[in-house]
């Protein structure tokens, strides 16, 4: 984690990171999971004391989650509710619920694949 901008994509793609937490009721632990860092880490993102580094696995997995808020949002016509229940609950496609894949199995990137293929929606 970088504590300072290397340039001013850092903070857009933070606070959308945020954002897009808050959004899909996600715990800052489980944050912290999805981005391979401690808890205390994704805690100094959400307070503003870091910025995520370009190019790290944490700032690829951020660019991921984004897409995926993103997308869940446009298919949902923004529907917090809608949003949160697709994200926790079963996928028979994908085995599981897509929560518990990214936040205890690292598949972050088979959910987002799963959604963009128009998958579960």
């Amino acid at each position: 984690m970088q504590h300072t901008p290397s340039y001013p994509g850092d903070e857009a793609l933070t606070d959308s990171l945020i954002v897009a937490s808050q959004q899909l009721s996600m715990q800052r632990a489980e944050m912290g999971r999805i981005l391979g860092f401690k808890c205390a880490d994704f805690t100094a993102l959400f307070e503003g004391d870091a910025l995520l580094q370009p190019g790290s696995q944490a700032w690829q997995q951020a660019e991921r989650f984004v897409a995926l808020f993103r997308l869940l949002r446009q298919r949902m016509a923004d529907d917090r509710a809608r949003m949160n229940h697709w994200l926790r609950r079963h996928h028979a496609a994908l085995g599981n619920s897509p929560f518990y894949l990214m936040v205890d199995e690292g598949e972050l990137e088979t959910v987002l694949t799963y959604l963009q293929q128009g998958d579960g929606v």
